[in-house]
């Protein structure tokens, strides 16, 4: 699913399947085909009903995950954006997973505004990502729920204007 968020209102996703898989498995599971280039389009005109506004679109599954046999997500976003922040868990695995996909988005010229790691606050990992990285790192604890009133909240509370292009 992708998701995007704009003044408090997160909207409908642009593709919903059943399988809790990727895009392409979920796909062709449901016996669908995603096409990538009706995501970007998608993409573009969710995106186009507020110019000015930070959103967050989330790729579910990570950047690489394919939308198809020669696609993934990556390539979709590459197409309409170019400046990222990384959300990635804080705990154990972070340190691997994180520093992969920030090579990922270098090779394909993305710009990382920052990174926000997500779940128990996790300090080493924080101080180890922060010398590796010439970008903000902040940290998400749990929220109660999962929802635009605690997320609010959480960026009410802390200065995330570095993050925005």
């Amino acid at each position: 699913e992708l998701y995007f968020r704009d003044g408090g209102k997160i909207t409908d996703p642009l593709v919903a399947l059943s399988l809790p898989a990727s895009i392409d498995q979920a796909a062709e599971s449901a016996g669908v085909h995603v096409d990538p280039g009706a995501l970007v389009d998608a993409l573009r005109t969710r995106l186009a009903t507020a110019p000015g506004a930070a959103w967050v679109v989330e790729c579910a599954g990570g950047l690489l995950v394919p939308v198809d046999a020669a696609t993934d997500q990556a390539d979709v976003l590459l197409h309409v954006v170019r400046d990222v922040v990384l959300v990635a868990r804080s705990g154990l695995g972070t340190l691997n997973h994180t520093l992969l996909t920030v090579e990922a988005l270098a090779r394909r010229r993305f710009r990382l505004r920052g990174v926000v790691l997500v779940g128990e606050r996790h300090a080493a990992n924080e101080r180890t990502l922060g010398r590796r990285l010439a970008v903000p790192i902040l940290s998400l604890p749990p929220l109660a729920s999962l929802d635009a009133t605690a997320l609010d909240a959480w960026l009410a509370a802390n200065d995330v204007t570095e993050l925005l292009p």
